[in-house]
């Protein structure tokens, strides 16, 4: 029995039969070689001798070890870069007629998890597949290409994300579209993606997904990379260039037209092949030795214009920014025109504002003078007026000097001062307003110059006619008699000729004019004829002073007089008289017409004479030995019940009963007005008062109480004060007690005699307490069904202290009683005054329906109740 390792057995043993067969071994003879394939156990079961056995098992273990050779095995092939189905078309393309030559079995199957190939073939074809799957098995981009992102699939479907930096996400799309990636690639040449890829753009950043194999995926990758370079300039400046003169659009367009250089070459071929490779500009400047502008069309060139600001806004790099500047100053300019002169022409005799709208007028209307009759054309004129009023000026006007400033052409300017030489012109019989002092002798010069003014100045309308006259503007001056003659003093001061300015001087009693010759002279003839006699009754006032007699007396004598009189009938009106008493003085002022004045002269001459007789007189009396202040009281006192006893005793009353005595503290002295009986008694009242007084003084004393109560010395003075000080001085005379608070030493001093010490003492023992505190309480009261706003106005009218009358002392200290249902006893009781009811506040509250109050303890109880 010979084991076989592969190969069929039958096989085997049929080849081996044959074999021997065919070298001339006799057959069916008990010693002839036998050979059995058993395919059960792959063994050979030989008969023969050991010689043909020997033969037998070198040629059945030939014939296995060559079957173990061309024998089909299974293998397992993996592969990194090409997906397994593509290759495996390719190789059983390539080794399925080599096998069927040799008629070997080969099968190849597809792991697409593992992208492996399981090959089923002789050893033989089993190196050659291997062999050339592993140079099929490469990257595209070669043996030194590269690998992809770190935990990216190199087989089979992946995806790879790409940031857009410098282009659109769509406009990279459309690029790979056009170059072919997304569509099948063709067949008759290599593409440059094996298979398409799927792109798709991101919402949430910048850049596009790719789908499909590794490799696809890392050429379209590169690709993208490639594509989306960033530009040679990375980074523009942008200036903002205002313009002084030039319109904004117009030089914007002016300079995007100079870079369109495909609208400004012709369609020759030539010339559009010549518009492409214009790249650079120069722009030759004005001077002759500047360097011309360089331009480079290569670096993208943007140019807009702001109408808001007038300016232009530029943006390219830094040398085309500096080369743009040079180019939009030189289109910021003006034509250069004619030669402008300015001059300055004070005026003397007329307004510069007068003067300004009548030049401007004419040089507008010069228009009209050069157009040629019957047509619309404007031609040039021949004289030399005419070429000055077609040019334009510029006037204004300076007011603090009164001049006119042109600005304009030569010939022009020209014009305009001989215009202002014949219109400022110094005429003396025109262009004067004059002002006039007109004295007045009767009639007086407010009531007067009211009159004038009512008749010469709103009396009169206007009238079309006078519209024009009264426009003209005059220049004022004064007008002086002198010894040599007038003497005239010119002002810069302008009004209107028409005007007439009439105005009371009433210190002077005169008219100041101001207005032309001609009118001052129409209102010097109207003074002349109102200012009469009769004109001046009611308003000449004269003072008339007295020396002897009373003001007050003569006032009243005159009155009474003068009453009786305007009862004739021969009595004029303008004879009245006003007057008037001026006690300081002792002085009449008086107002009537002259013919009273003399008879009032005459009656004053009379009346006030030194043959008055004096009842009363004044007298200085000085006291030596007491204090007037305390003294001067006490004598008025005592003669004044002296003298109403005397009344009382029937006696009539008497001018020498007047009495009045005052004290002078500086001087110690008494100034009495009385008349002699009464002096002579009142220096006996003095001598017996004053015997006494060194003997008072030497019982007055001063001392000094401290307070314990810090601050409060000035609050118990003012209260010792007016318990005691007061009532005291009030008995004994003036000063009699003094009482002074001394803040920083928090104490009081007191003078007076040693009972009036002890009384002030006791006083401060019993004020000098600590000092009550006021207490307050704050409470929220809610009620139930009743308004809160009414029961708060109801509650300020009760406590207010106010009766039905109207008549109630809000400061009186008053008693409140709250009473129940069932009037027999009081529920709560509380006094009230008007201190309290400043600490007592009442709020409503709409919002929780309650009442807020704020007061002490006793009226809050109250207040509950209610």
């Amino acid at each position: 029995m010979i084991p076989l390792a592969s190969g069929r057995a039958s096989n085997i043993a049929r080849a081996v039969q044959q074999a021997f067969a065919q070298q001339g071994t006799r057959q069916g003879g008990p010693r002839d070689v036998l050979v059995i394939g058993d395919d059960a156990s792959n063994t050979l079961i030989v008969r023969a001798d050991e010689e043909h056995y020997m033969q037998i098992l070198s040629l059945a273990l030939t014939l296995s070890e060559q079957a173990s050779n061309a024998q089909a095995s299974p293998r397992v092939l993996r592969l990194k870069s090409v997906p397994a189905v593509r290759l495996r078309d390719t190789l059983l393309t390539t080794f399925e007629p080599l096998a069927r030559q040799r008629g070997e079995p080969l099968a190849i199957g597809v792991d697409r998890n593992t992208n492996a190939l399981i090959v089923s073939a002789s050893d033989e074809l089993h190196e050659q597949i291997a062999e050339l799957a592993g140079e099929l098995d490469s990257s595209p981009l070669g043996e030194s290409g590269q690998e992809g992102p770190a935990g990216m699939s190199t087989l089979g479907q992946t995806v790879l994300i790409v940031d857009i930096v410098n282009h659109a996400p769509e406009d990279m799309v459309a690029m790979l579209n056009v170059f072919g990636v997304t569509r099948q690639q063709p067949a008759d040449r290599p593409g440059l993606v094996s298979e398409p890829v799927t792109l798709v753009q991101l919402s949430t950043r910048r850049g596009l997904a790719i789908m499909g194999t590794q490799a696809d995926v890392l050429v379209v990758a590169e690709l993208i990379n490639q594509l989306d370079s960033p530009p040679t300039e990375q980074s523009q400046d942008l200036v903002i260039v205002p313009l002084k003169v030039a319109d904004a659009n117009g030089v914007a367009r002016a300079i995007n037209d100079l870079l369109d250089t495909a609208r400004q070459s012709p369609g020759a071929p030539p010339a559009v092949a010549l518009r492409e490779q214009i790249r650079r500009l120069n722009l030759q400047r004005e001077g002759f030795d500047d360097a011309p502008i360089d331009l480079d069309l290569n670096i993208p060139i943007r140019v807009m214009a702001d109408t808001a600001t007038n300016s232009v806004m530029l943006g390219s790099s830094a040398d085309n920014i500096a080369a743009l500047r040079e180019l939009v100053g030189m289109l910021d300019r003006l034509p250069v025109g004619e030669a402008v002169v300015v001059r300055i022409f004070p005026l003397e005799n007329s307004s510069a504002e007068a003067i300004r709208p009548i030049i401007e007028e004419l040089f507008r209307q010069s228009e009209r003078l050069r157009t040629q009759p019957g047509t619309s054309r404007v031609a040039m004129p021949r004289t030399a007026i005419g070429q000055a009023l077609a040019g334009a000026i510029a006037v204004s006007v300076d007011e603090r000097t009164n001049a006119l400033i042109v600005a304009g052409r030569e010939e022009a300017v020209a014009l305009v001062e001989v215009l202002i030489n014949d219109l400022d012109s110094d005429d003396a019989e025109r262009g004067w307003i004059e002002a006039q002092l007109i004295p007045l002798k009767y009639a007086d010069a407010v009531v007067l110059a009211d009159k004038i003014e009512q008749v010469l100045v709103r009396g009169l309308g206007d009238t079309p006619e006078a519209v024009g006259i009264q426009r003209q503007v005059g220049r004022l001056r004064v007008v002086l008699e002198g010894k040599e003659g007038q003497e005239q003093f010119e002002s810069d001061i302008f009004a209107p000729m028409a005007g007439l300015v009439v105005t009371p001087e009433e210190n002077l009693n005169a008219l100041i004019v101001v207005g032309t010759p001609t009118n001052i002279n129409v209102v010097r003839e109207l003074v002349k004829t109102l200012d009469v006699e009769l004109a001046s009754a009611h308003n000449a006032v004269q003072v008339i002073p007295l020396e002897h007699a009373a003001a007050d007396r003569i006032a009243s004598i005159v009155s009474n007089m003068f009453d009786q009189r305007e009862r004739l009938p021969s009595f004029r009106p303008e004879d009245r008289v006003v007057i008037s008493v001026d006690s300081r003085t002792n002085a009449l002022v008086v107002s009537t017409s002259a013919r009273s004045f003399e008879l009032l002269h005459g009656l004053i001459r009379m009346l006030d004479t030194e043959e008055s007789r004096f009842a009363v007189g004044l007298h200085v009396v000085p006291v030596p030995n007491a204090d007037v202040r305390d003294l001067a009281p006490k004598l008025q006192r005592l003669m004044r019940e002296r003298i109403n006893a005397t009344r009382r005793a029937g006696d009539l009353e008497s001018p020498e009963d007047v009495f009045s005595i005052e004290a002078e503290p500086l001087t110690n002295s008494l100034i009495v007005a009385a008349s002699d009986e009464n002096l002579a008694l009142l220096r006996e009242f003095i001598e017996t008062l004053t015997s006494g007084g060194q003997a008072i003084s030497d019982a007055e004393r001063m001392e000094l109480i401290p307070i314990q109560s810090p601050g409060r010395a000035t609050e118990i003075a003012q209260a010792i004060t007016s318990l005691y000080v007061e009532r005291e001085n009030e008995r004994r005379g003036e000063r009699a007690v003094s009482l002074i608070a001394n803040e920083r030493l928090n104490a009081l001093i007191a003078t007076g005699t040693e009972a009036d010490i002890s009384a002030i003492r006791g006083f401060v023992a019993r004020l000098d307490q600590a000092p009550v505190e006021t207490v307050q309480e704050f409470k929220r009261v809610a009620l139930d069904s009743a308004s809160a706003i009414e029961v708060v106005r109801l509650l300020e009218d009760a406590l207010a202290g106010r009766s039905l009358g109207g008549r109630g002392n809000a400061q009186q200290a008053t008693i409140l009683r709250v009473y129940g249902p069932e009037i027999e006893e009081a529920i709560a009781e509380a006094t009230i005054d008007g201190d309290i009811r400043d600490y007592i506040q009442l709020t409503a509250d709409s919002r929780t329906n309650s009442v807020l109050v704020l007061a002490p303890p006793e009226m809050m109880q109250l207040i509950v109740k209610v």
